[in-house]
């Protein structure tokens, strides 16, 4: 709207200006107003890219953080609430003393893992593996989030901490084990765990290419 107005009132100054230099603009100063007129057509322009520049920028300024607010919507969905009830099926039964490992898989991907409890450190090793499936169809990353809830004795959400690999966008994954390894702090009253996931995956051959594919694991209700 701003722009519009400053637009608007540099084009109705010309006009007057070359109205009124016209009526007082003899034969003999024709060239001159020539001239002027020329001079001011350039800044006139100068002027308009100027601000076409300024509409451009607050339009992507717009744009990202539409971008900010689909992004933050995602990772509020990725992240239970506090309270957050688990379905039985996803509850991990914690195990004390020593080294535990266990192994939890989904049909998208494959975790193996270990944990231990050293004070109040709670150590956590996996490899992570993709199912075949997804990395023989789409194999350029967009994004992966894993998380980890900590539940009270009813499967409560206690708190969760992002556990996600480093897997660079837009990178091609292999079948190969991505690791993970983490050192946290177990809540108090934390008994189990739960794991959720959320990816968007883009292929890279010629019939999959610039297809996508998404997958998630949400077991909270």
């Amino acid at each position: 709207m701003v722009n519009m107005l400053i637009t608007q009132v540099v084009q109705r100054f010309f006009i007057y200006y070359f109205k009124t230099s016209v009526f007082q603009t003899n034969c003999g100063e024709r060239d001159s107003f020539s001239k002027t007129r020329k001079q001011f057509l350039r800044y006139y322009k100068v002027i308009d890219i100027m601000i076409t520049h300024r509409v451009m920028a607050k339009v992507l300024l717009i744009l990202l953080w539409l971008c900010v607010l689909c992004l933050s919507g995602c990772a509020n969905f990725l992240t239970p609430e506090i309270g957050a009830i688990a379905r039985q099926e996803a509850r991990i039964d914690l195990v004390e003393g020593g080294v535990q490992d266990a192994v939890w898989d989904t049909r998208d991907l494959e975790l193996t893992y270990s944990y231990s409890e050293s004070g109040n450190a709670f150590n956590l090793f996996g490899k992570l593996v993709f199912d075949r499936s997804l990395t023989d169809s789409f194999r350029v990353n967009g994004r992966f989030s894993l998380k980890m809830s900590f539940l009270d004795d009813e499967g409560r959400v206690l708190e969760t901490v992002d556990i996600s690999p480093l897997i660079s966008s837009f990178n091609e994954l292999s079948n190969q084990d991505i690791k993970i390894r983490k050192s946290l702090v177990r809540p108090v009253g934390a008994n189990s765990i739960a794991f959720n996931y959320y990816g968007d995956f883009r292929g890279n051959d010629r019939e999959t290419r610039g297809d996508g594919w998404s997958i998630f694991y949400f077991p909270f209700d």
